[in-house]
């Protein structure tokens, strides 16, 4: 059931790992992430625990607020900037945008190099959140999670608001691609190009010395 403006919870659906201490849910209406929001056990109006949490592995798909992480998630080099695309509906007021990635894969939302935030003013259709690409990334699968509100709460990924929407999104990062500077080497680079040009040299030299002696 897709609901537009009811006032019923939303949870996320990442493993309860991510929800340890306070489940991130809010009070839906008609802000939202996407176009759409789809409210999780619309009867549990105040929850301990989040009803639609994953296993960890499973994937956690169905939310329409970015497609940033519908495949395979190319990063850069670390350091670089990694940004996603958000889209947002029925902004009527300064809201405000986060969303975590967990880089490192520990089941946790717990560094701030993992959080990205942004302010949404009203009308707007779009926004931009971006990271720096850290230098420890996981091999294995794990999740993202967006929170949208008119409550500057949701800096956190924990806890209860009143507006908005959270959707949780299982990500894999694409293995990085390698390049000249990835293979491996004989050592000194101005080493090999002397050895190299004393091997020329040698063989330059016997070629020489066997035509002398045919001749």
């Amino acid at each position: 059931m897709v609901v537009n403006d009811v006032n019923v919870d939303d949870y996320g659906l990442a493993p309860t790992s991510y929800d340890e201490g306070s489940v991130a849910t809010h009070t839906t209406g008609s802000l939202k992430l996407g176009a759409n929001v789809t409210p999780d056990y619309a009867s549990n109006f105040v929850s301990s625990t989040n009803p639609d949490a994953v296993r960890k592995g499973e994937a956690a798909t169905g939310d329409d607020g970015t497609k940033a992480f519908a495949g395979p998630v190319a990063l850069g080099k670390a350091g670089s900037e990694f940004s996603i695309e958000v889209a947002v509906t029925g902004v009527t007021a300064q809201a405000y945008l986060c969303s975590w990635i967990d880089f490192d894969g520990n089941g946790l939302f717990d560094n701030p190099a993992e959080r990205a935030c942004a302010t949404v003013n009203p009308g707007d259709t779009t926004a931009k959140l971006a990271w720096a690409v850290p230098t420890k990334v996981t091999t294995s699968p794990t999740y993202a999670r967006l929170r949208l509100s008119y409550d500057s709460a949701v800096n956190s990924p924990l806890g209860r608001v009143g507006s908005g929407e959270v959707e949780d999104y299982s990500v894999t990062f694409a293995a990085p691609s390698r390049t000249t500077t990835d293979l491996p080497t004989t050592g000194n680079t101005s080493d090999d190009v002397a050895t190299f040009a004393l091997f020329v040299l040698i063989a330059g030299v016997f070629v020489w010395g066997r035509r002398r002696i045919i001749a």
